[in-house]
């Protein structure tokens, strides 16, 4: 692993591997919590995340075998949008409330 510190000594920035090998980059505010990391999935795929700052993940591009895939979190780390392309090559949109009730359109 590399860190990158600022001024005072506090870990900004990590870069890292996964548990399956792939690499990983991490920053972070001075009081330690996660605000960017891109890396990727099991199965290779690339992905970015962003959280709040509370911890809790935001937004998360990624991927699935189908394709693209964007996920939206609340700040209390609730999944509450979702779009990706479907088996089919469609675009699928999610939209729901905190409790996972929602339409597709």
């Amino acid at each position: 692993s590399i860190w990158v510190t600022n001024d005072t000594g506090d870990i900004v920035v990590v870069l890292d591997a996964t548990a399956n090998g792939n690499g990983v980059v991490l920053t972070q505010s001075t009081k330690g919590k996660r605000q960017v990391m891109l890396t990727s999935t099991v199965g290779g795929q690339g992905k970015v995340n962003t959280y709040h700052p509370n911890g809790k993940a935001l937004v998360e591009l990624g991927a699935s075998d189908n394709g693209g895939m964007i996920t939206v979190y609340n700040k209390t780390g609730d999944g509450i949008s979702q779009m990706y392309a479907d088996e089919y090559g469609n675009g699928v949109v999610y939209a729901g409330n905190r409790k996972g009730d929602g339409c597709l359109g």
